[in-house]
């Protein structure tokens, strides 16, 4: 599980996340959705897409900072590089759209 830092806390209490908190719940469900192992692959097997462009595929959003904002998708793409499962990033955009 990851925990929500200081960071997140301050963000969500920010008029950006107000605009975004249903696209961040929405980017959550659809992280769920989506099988770990090998989706990356599957979803583009000319070349590797992060996590971001994934989600905003699936959302049909043309800017990811637009739709998530900035300080998410970061968020998102750190945890990537952690390794992070879709799970447990899913599980924490749920709790930020709490």
């Amino acid at each position: 599980m990851i925990k929500l830092t200081k960071e997140d806390l301050k963000f969500k209490k920010s008029a950006e996340y107000r605009d975004r908190k249903e696209n961040i719940l929405n980017a959550a469900n659809i992280l769920g959705m989506i099988n770990s192992s090998g989706i990356k692959y599957h979803l583009n097997p000319d070349k590797q897409r992060n996590l971001i462009e994934i989600v905003v595929s699936f959302m049909g959003l043309g800017n990811s900072s637009y739709g998530l904002s900035d300080y998410v998708c970061n968020r998102i793409c750190m945890f990537e590089r952690e390794q992070k499962t879709n799970e447990e990033i899913s599980d924490w955009l749920r709790r930020m759209a709490k």
